[in-house]
């Protein structure tokens, strides 16, 4: 059987002349999924690998032994699927698309998935291939309700060919030169979680009153806070609740479910609070102009108010109202606004960040079907409050400081994005022949670091 060139796809423009393009049935034997009654326990629960596109979009890792969930030998037979053998791969073919992993055990799947039996093909450079072509198959899934990838066109997606000594070549050279890549990302993101943990040391210790700018020649003497997470704060700071540093009542955004347009004003709820900021383009949608006036009786949004997400699994995120933008929220949210005389916005916002807040949040929260927080709680969480110039102070040195950290944590996010490209680079030019590794040797020295990947 004669096959076409892959010079008809942009993704297959290989350098190499001698590869070919074959559809996938004829390198793999394609498996469909199944899913046994849910409400029978006697198919569940047992000892046959059952994998769904959760279980595959974990953790991107290469190889997968667990499932899960588990099947009985009952419920495998009563669903007509078929197990595949060690080696296979196992793709996700529903919304998300093109999750998958190479099986290191015997397993089965759902009807979310399909496994793919190598037919004399070489598991490991097609687990490249499927992800250089990730994009390409979302491209061809289908549907209303939810996205799919037929299993004909599965079957019909053509994938390059070379020689499976190639194959193997070009599976370890990927596997190495990756498993660089992957390390360098990992160390910076390991120095991101560092800068984070000292961006809320930081915070906690300019709200206790634990910063020089503030202790000047003769020094401050410090007392019991008397609250175990505070610890010591300044003899002639206070510790107020929060309801009693604000011009109106906590309050939070309606309890009803409004009817959502194309637009009008803007919608917002938990979200929308993301790195403590509100991002719109995050908005729940728009509401009428009836609606945004009836609940403006309640509440309506102004520079400097502080919201605090009081349920869900972003409990106690916050961020500030940074605009004269007309918007609304939604209940998720809890809105502060205080009193300018006793307590500046941006001095509360930040205790709102620390160490201390988060431990009074937790300690505050129940669970239901999530996690929350009740109004009464909120109101009655307590912050420090130093005296207007000192507040001032504090403000600037975190203004100052956390500017300092934010943009070398920028800079670090910017790299490990550059790595994920050149990564995802690297891996189709090795899958589509761009890169000659016949004199691959996997003995060099780990990357090193720093800057690598600049200007790739």
């Amino acid at each position: 059987m004669r096959f076409n060139s892959f010079t008809n796809n942009a993704w297959l423009n290989s350098k190499s002349p001698s590869w070919s393009s074959i559809p996938i049935r004829f390198l793999f034997k394609v498996l469909n999924g199944s899913t046994p009654s849910s409400s029978d326990p006697l198919f569940w629960d047992g000892d046959i690998n059952w994998f769904t596109p959760d279980d595959l979009g974990d953790n991107n890792a290469k190889f997968i032994s667990e499932s899960r969930r588990k099947i009985t030998i009952e419920g495998y037979e009563s669903c007509g699927v078929k197990i595949a053998p060690t080696n296979s791969i196992a793709i996700s073919t529903r919304a998300p698309i093109g999750h998958l992993a190479i099986i290191e055990r015997e397993a089965c799947v759902n009807q979310g998935c399909r496994l793919l039996v190598p037919k004399g093909v070489d598991s490991s450079f097609y687990y490249y291939v499927f992800s250089s072509a990730k994009e390409l198959l979302q491209v061809l899934g289908q549907g209303s309700t939810f996205t799919e990838l037929s299993r004909q066109k599965l079957n019909d997606f053509r994938l390059p060919f070379p020689e499976i000594e190639q194959q193997r070549s070009i599976a370890s050279f990927l596997d190495y030169k990756t498993a660089q890549i992957d390390n360098l990302i990992e160390k910076k993101e390991q120095l991101l979680k560092l800068l984070e943990e000292k961006r809320i040391a930081l915070i906690t210790n300019a709200v206790t009153g634990h910063i020089p700018l503030l202790r000047g020649e003769e020094g401050v003497c410090y007392k019991d806070s008397s609250i175990p997470y505070l610890g010591k704060i300044p003899n002639h700071w206070q510790v107020k609740s929060l309801k009693r540093i604000v011009t109106t009542p906590i309050t939070d955004g309606p309890h009803e479910t409004p009817e959502l347009f194309d637009d009008g004003i803007l919608f917002i709820s938990a979200e929308a609070i993301k790195n403590e900021v509100i991002d719109f383009s995050r908005k729940r949608g728009f509401i009428s102009p009836e609606d945004h006036a009836r609940f403006s009786k309640k509440y309506f949004p102004q520079r400097n108010d502080i919201y605090v997400i009081k349920s869900g699994a972003t409990t106690g995120n916050v961020a500030m109202v940074e605009t004269e933008e007309v918007f609304n929220i939604w209940s998720p949210l809890a809105a502060i606004r205080t009193n300018l005389a006793e307590a500046m916005p941006k001095y509360i916002f930040y205790y709102l960040k620390s160490e201390c807040f988060k431990t009074s949040i937790i300690l505050g929260w129940s669970f239901g079907t999530q996690q929350n927080i009740g109004m009464d709680v909120i109101e009655n969480l307590t912050v420090t409050l130093p005296p207007i110039n000192e507040q001032k102070i504090i403000v600037a040195y975190l203004d100052k400081e956390l500017s300092r950290l934010d943009k070398l944590s920028s800079k670090i996010s910017e790299a490990i994005e550059k790595l994920k490209e050149y990564r995802t680079a690297l891996i189709t030019a090795a899958v589509t022949g761009k890169i000659d590794v016949r004199n691959f040797k996997p003995n060099l020295p780990l990357l090193s670091g720093e800057g690598w990947g600049e200007g790739l």
